[in-house]
C-alpha cells in the first residue's frame, strides 16, 4: 500500500494553515485590546458623567433657587439607584434635590446592582454623591485623587464624609 504525502491535498494544507495563523491573530487582538476590560472603562465614563452631569444640575439649582439656599431644594437625606422610581428627577428619585427643571430624569449606573450603583447623601446643607468604578486602571487614579474618604467609591459633593 503507498503512503500519501500531505502536499498531495493542497487545499486541506492550505486551509489548516489559515484557520491556524486566524486563531493566533484573534488570540492577539484579545489579549492586546481585551474587551472585557474596553466594556468596564466605557461604563465607567458614563458613570463619571452622569455624576458630574447631577452635580452641575445641583449647582445650578441652588444658583437659581429663590431662597438663595441650598437647604430648600433638598427634599430628603439619603438615595441610591436601587431605590423605587430611581429616576425621578423631582426629588423623590435616588438625588434628594428637586432637579426637575434642570434634569428631569435621573440617569442610574449601566449595571445598577448591589455592588455598582449611585448613592446621594445629604446633611445641614452639604451634600455628597458617589458611584463605584469597575476598571481596575480607573479605579486607582480616581479615588486616590476624588478627595473623598472612601477609596472603593469615587466621590462629588461638597462634603465627601457623608456617605
Amino acid at each position: 500500500m503507498k503512503t500519501r504525502s500531505p502536499f498531495q491535498y493542497p487545499i486541506v494544507t492550505e486551509a489548516i494553515i489559515v484557520v491556524v495563523i486566524i486563531a493566533v491573530l484573534a488570540a492577539t487582538v484579545l489579549i492586546v485590546l481585551n474587551p472585557f476590560e474596553l466594556s468596564k472603562k466605557r461604563r465607567d465614563t458614563i458613570r463619571q458623567s452622569d455624576l458630574e452631569n447631577i452635580i452641575a444640575a445641583i449647582d445650578r439649582a441652588v444658583v437659581d433657587s429663590f431662597t438663595g439656599t441650598a437647604s430648600a431644594l433638598f427634599v430628603g437625606d439619603v438615595g441610591s439607584s436601587l431605590d423605587k422610581d430611581a429616576s425621578r428627577g423631582d426629588g423623590y428619585g435616588w438625588v434628594k434635590v428637586n432637579l426637575q427643571a434642570y434634569l428631569p430624569q435621573l440617569p442610574v449606573d449601566p449595571i445598577n446592582d448591589a455592588t455598582f450603583h449611585y448613592e446621594f447623601g445629604y446633611r445641614a446643607g452639604r451634600f455628597e454623591i458617589r458611584g463605584r468604578l469597575e476598571s481596575d486602571e480607573r479605579q486607582f487614579a480616581l479615588y486616590k485623587n476624588d478627595g473623598g474618604d472612601d477609596l472603593d467609591w469615587m466621590e462629588f459633593g461638597t462634603d465627601l464624609t457623608i456617605l
